[in-house]
């Protein structure tokens, strides 16, 4: 198992990059965090990255199909490198349980005319949204909702947990 590891040097050699928001830190205009993972999976900093990143799902953007979103993303990610990667992405409360029906829907940054992912939690059961499978190198679009508008209920708190 490839473990994540956060940068000491920002660069063009830079294999995972996280940007504003880590931890939980969250500002009313902030962007959406980003990082990016090399496809051979090397990593040159000995800092450990823990793989989760916490936000707040929903927003006032119906997605037709996957929830209310975000009218951004509410992380990006790119894949670097020229081959494919295995990675898995889910979404889960704050104390690792799921409790709400989270969606997770991730867009191709790269391709507008690509079909977009969903994942439904299933409260019930206990399985939380995931998406995970071989990756191609490119930017992805991740947003975090739920079947609750912004403003009625509809925004909670989640953790995005990633992992190859």
């Amino acid at each position: 198992m490839t473990k994540f590891y956060a940068p000491t040097i920002i660069g063009a050699t830079t294999l995972l990059t996280i940007a504003a928001g880590l931890g939980g830190i969250q500002g009313a205009i902030a962007g959406p965090e980003t990082f990016a993972i090399a496809a051979n999976g090397s990593i040159t900093s000995n800092e450990v990255f823990n793989g989760t990143i916490t936000g707040q799902a929903g927003g006032s953007t119906n997605s037709n199909f996957c929830g209310w979103i975000a009218n951004r993303p509410n992380h990006t990610f790119r894949i670097n490198g020229n081959g494919l990667m295995s990675l898995n992405l889910s979404v889960v409360d704050p104390n690792g349980g799921v409790s709400r029906p989270f969606t997770l829907l991730i867009k191709n940054a790269d391709d507008p005319n690509a079909d977009p992912f969903c994942a439904i939690a299933d409260p019930l059961s206990g399985i939380p949204a995931e998406i995970g499978g071989v990756w191609n190198p490119g930017r992805y679009q991740v947003f975090i909702g739920n079947f609750e508008q912004a403003g009625n209920a509809g925004s909670a708190p989640y953790v995005l947990q990633i992992s190859q």
